[in-house]
């Protein structure tokens, strides 16, 4: 007694292709195949985002195990066949070869990147710190007020040291 057999066949294609596309192509090739059985349908499916393309997986069912290789046979040949037509392009595998200059110039661009971000970093920081000094500037002014009743001279005090705590840090790290 024959049983049905399974055929799995992978094929690659171009990232620039659509996915729809290439699964339409695939099923009509596999519909075509008189070796391919009508029941359990013929599927295409995703199966992987590789390196140099993405890959369909095919599944098909024939009838009988002597008509595999035939069904396998034409299915590729097709397949190659309808691709061309169809403007489908199954890539090969391509290698780049990179020279010193391109891990220098790569290496540059990070620190003249990092170099552009510490310019405006310091610029924030000096900003920051002659706005901490204006502050304190002010207070100490406000401080020499003989009016100034205890609890707002306590409050000013306190916000002097803060910045005074500021400005010694800003002036350590700079």
């Amino acid at each position: 007694m024959a049983r049905r057999i399974s055929i799995v066949i992978d094929v690659g294609v171009d990232y620039r292709e659509k996915t729809e596309h290439v699964k339409l192509t695939m099923l009509n090739i596999a519909r075509d195949c008189e070796y391919i059985l009508d029941e359990p349908k013929p599927q295409v499916l995703m199966v992987e985002l590789g390196d140099f393309a993405k890959v369909y997986r095919l599944f098909a069912w024939c009838k009988d195990y002597s008509d595999e290789q035939l069904a396998r046979d034409w299915l590729l040949r097709t397949i190659d066949a309808n691709f061309s037509e169809e403007g489908i392009n199954i890539p090969y595998p391509t290698s780049v070869e990179l020279t010193e200059s391109v891990y220098t110039q790569a290496a540059t661009s990070k620190q003249r990147a990092a170099t552009r971000q510490m310019v405006k970093e310091d610029k924030k920081m000096v900003e920051e710190r002659e706005a901490a000094r204006q502050s304190l500037d002010e207070i100490n002014e406000k401080l020499k007020d003989v009016n100034l009743d205890k609890k707002d001279k306590a409050e000013l005090e306190e916000e002097a040291r803060r910045l005074e705590t500021v400005i010694n840090m800003f002036d350590a790290g700079g």
